[in-house]
């Protein structure tokens, strides 16, 4: 989860990518992964403020997915 409010979810069956709204639960932003996320996802700030969402999609047998290898970031927008 972010400061503003985003809760970001990758370990999901449909192998998309989710931004959720803190408040409301709303779908702000999904994206296609090319492996389903089995990861927390991982956030960090670069030196200049800018922040970053990374997760690891690898799939997973257990699920009867797709299995993979693949480190997906994502640079929030400035604020």
């Amino acid at each position: 989860m972010t400061g503003s409010g985003l809760v970001f979810i990758g370990a999901t069956p449909d192998g998309l990518f989710h931004a959720l709204d803190l408040e409301t639960g709303a779908t702000l932003w999904q994206h296609a992964l090319p492996f389903p996320g089995v990861a927390t996802p991982m956030s960090f700030q670069a030196a200049d403020g800018r922040q970053f969402i990374v997760i690891a999609a690898g799939g997973s047998i257990l699920l009867q997915s797709p299995i993979g290898d693949a480190l997906v970031a994502f640079a929030l927008p400035p604020r």
